[in-house]
């Protein structure tokens, strides 16, 4: 766990978007708090949940490894955690990065899949009134992108995409401030990327839900 959520449940001056990168060994979740006049960013907590072992480690009967593949172990961890932070978290908003296909890494398309559908029944779970949004990947970078002409052409120049999103982040007038690289990886920052998609939707009184 890189940075555990450290905020209070949500008060009387804030609500909380929950942003989520899915992944079925590591997966991002970022909470952004926001002021409900204003709707500019209250505060933000960023933390990667881990299951890079079968149940994350913890000890298990041996009967669910011999039942259970080790991947379907990872998904049910990644359940729990994402469980505990959404009881503690109440988050108004709940989105989600939506699972796109990779020609170059075909398979993994089916993994997402099967993790976006763990992540909607966690959901569902925990509230059956609270709709997962999906953000797809080019609006949440769209999102974080630089408007000014300079910032556009220096991104053009940068052709690894990791190193893409972090010269959107660290220039971006509203994220920038809640993210620390020293502590926070691709994973969170990716994150609340989503979130913050989710939250330019609110301020442009978009709540469609696709599916």
């Amino acid at each position: 766990m890189i940075h555990d959520l450290n905020f209070a449940q949500q008060g009387p001056e804030y609500f909380t978007i929950l942003g989520i990168d899915p992944g079925s060994t590591t997966m991002g979740v970022s909470a952004m708090h926001v002021d409900f006049a204003t709707l500019q960013i209250h505060g933000a907590e960023l933390l990667t949940l881990h299951a890079l072992k079968p149940t994350g480690g913890r000890q298990i009967n041996q009967w669910m490894l011999d039942t259970h593949s080790e991947r379907s172990m990872r998904l049910r961890e990644l359940a729990w955690m994402l469980g505990q932070q959404l009881m503690y978290q109440r988050p108004v908003f709940v989105a989600c990065e939506a699972p796109f296909f990779n020609p170059r890494n075909p398979d993994a398309y089916q993994v997402l899949v099967e993790t976006m559908k763990v992540i909607e029944n966690t959901v569902y779970a925990w509230n059956p009134w609270r709709p997962l949004y999906r953000i797809e990947t080019t609006v949440a970078k769209k999102a974080v992108a630089p408007k000014d002409p300079a910032g556009i052409l220096a991104l053009k120049a940068i052709k690894d995409s990791k190193e893409k999103v972090r010269f959107c982040v660290e220039r971006h007038p509203e994220v920038a401030k809640w993210v620390n690289y020293a502590i926070h990886d691709e994973h969170n920052v990716d994150a609340l990327i989503v979130a913050y998609a989710q939250l330019t939707r609110i301020r442009a009184n978009d709540f469609s839900i696709t599916f």
